[in-house]
């Protein structure tokens, strides 16, 4: 009987194997495709316009799509292909209507894991009739897609920077016409994929195109080696805390950064000689000596500290309008350098939170995350700190984020802990920096639970302190 179960053996596993991949094959989860995933054509391309800006490090494409609808009845959902080895660079993938400038809403779709296609749906403001146009502007926003070459230079010398991408606009439909512009930060170019008869180049602009009748998912190498005199930031991770009083109608911001240069390295060790000499030529290499940020109106007592200590080369001005805080490290920053510091200032609550009075609530309006201009955050980390006894919290965010956690955080004078709550994104850029809301209900009597806690505090020690004094802890004499 056992020689009979263990002949067997195999055979039942062989046959357990093939039902597994079989259920893992109809499974929408997986991943896995039992065959290729085909994208209705219902549209087609009737004129393609890509603008692809490579002017700092985190490179924008901007595409204008007149298109058409070939279907016999009304169609409302657009597809958009990523390759996946370029899914995982996007940032943010925005579309809108150009003729009335309504956003449109944006999903990830399907993944054909055939072709290795990440496809994202466009959803068209009204469905479009059999055989009528209408033009949409798509906007893909990447990071990490760009690379220095020579990956080491010397200290005093232009960086190079890589971009490989496609000549064509990767759709899923046939274009009757397309073009491509490329916009480089400087006229200086080394060498780029130049097709005779398809391309020119004018200054900064490299023209590709216009191209008739291209398939869908068409693919030809493009490759630009260019001048790159911005260096290349990227903040490997920002922590943000917002912290709400009530009491002293303030808001306290403190922000953390782990910065580092991923542009080109130095040949040799660092020559601070060297680097005083060359003061006049800083502009022109890839060299980082200070930082700007853009602060809200109102803001005051800001404080600027690294590992050291406190900083004090830096400056900050205030208008109506705004604030700037201009920092200075204490070296400047080459390429695979790091620095690490936190800043912090105060803001007028009442510029931020209201209370709505048919709602019964508060609501807080406060910026995501606002960094140096053309910057990549790794990992953002936002921790708001609402007042002691606020209830019914509730987050409304313009974009989706990886993870939104509800705790408590305990700081002085606190009985159970003020109301946290974190949010975290990952690959975060300029277009992130919008406002998000967090209403809460925050009852009045709440606003005496400090005060009465503090009195408590103090009159406790009060009377252990009377209750001290008229113990005797003398081992002899009189007990009083």
């Amino acid at each position: 009987m056992s020689w009979s179960l263990n002949k067997r053996l195999p055979a039942l596993l062989a046959c357990l194997l093939l039902l597994t991949v079989a259920a893992l094959a109809d499974h929408p989860s997986t991943g896995i495709a039992k065959s290729p995933l085909k994208i209705p054509q219902n549209f087609v391309n009737v004129h393609i316009l890509r603008n692809l800006d490579l002017s700092s490090a985190v490179v924008r494409e901007l595409t204008t799509v007149v298109v058409k609808n070939v279907a016999n009845d009304a169609q409302s959902e657009y597809f958009v292909p990523i390759p996946e080895q370029i899914d995982a660079h996007v940032a943010i993938v925005e579309a809108s209507n150009k003729k009335s400038g309504t956003q449109l809403e944006v999903k990830k779709d399907s993944f054909d894991s055939e072709k290795l296609i990440q496809y994202y749906k466009v959803i068209l403001q009204q469905p479009l009739q059999p055989q009528e146009k209408d033009t949409i502007t798509l906007k893909v926003v990447y990071t990490h897609v760009l690379s220095s070459l020579p990956k080491h230079i010397p200290q005093v010398a232009k960086q190079f920077l890589v971009y490989t991408g496609n000549v064509f606009v990767f759709s899923a439909y046939t274009s009757e016409k397309q073009k491509t512009v490329v916009k480089l930060p400087t006229t200086t170019v080394v060498t780029y994929t130049n097709n005779e008869g398809t391309v020119t180049k004018t200054g900064n602009l490299i023209n590709y195109g216009p191209f008739n009748s291209i398939s869908p998912h068409q693919h030809t190498r493009l490759y630009v080696h260019y001048e790159g005199t911005k260096p290349l930031l990227t903040f490997s991770r920002v922590r943000r805390e917002l912290e709400v009083s009530h009491w002293g109608g303030n808001l306290a911001v403190e922000e953390h950064f782990e910065l580092k240069h991923d542009g080109a390295r130095l040949k040799t060790q660092f020559s601070r000689v060297e680097f005083q000499q060359s003061a006049h030529v800083h502009a022109q290499t890839a060299v980082l000596k200070s930082l700007t940020f853009t602060l809200p109106a109102g803001a005051s007592d800001p404080y600027y500290r690294d590992e050291i200590g406190n900083v004090s080369t830096s400056n900050f001005r205030s208008t109506p309008r705004g604030a700037t805080l201009e920092l200075r490290p204490r070296y400047p920053l080459y390429g695979g350098w790091n620095y690490t510091w936190y800043h912090g200032y105060n803001l007028p609550l009442d510029a931020f939170a209201r209370f709505n009075k048919e709602k019964d609530v508060y609501v807080l309006n406060v910026p995501f995350l606002k960094t140096v201009t053309d910057a990549t955050v790794d990992r953002a980390i936002i921790k708001v700190l609402l007042p002691e006894g606020a209830i019914n919290v509730k987050v409304t965010l313009p974009f989706a984020v990886d993870s939104e956690t509800h705790g408590k955080h305990l700081t002085y004078l606190d009985t159970t802990g003020r109301y946290a709550v974190v949010l975290e994104k990952h690959n975060v850029v300029d277009e992130h920096a919008q406002n998000f809301q967090i209403t809460y209900e925050y009852p009045p009597l709440e606003l005496l639970r400090k005060p009465l806690a503090a009195s408590a505090a103090f009159f406790a020690l009060f009377v252990i302190s009377a209750v001290l004094s008229r113990v005797e802890f003398r081992i002899t004499g009189k007990v009083r």
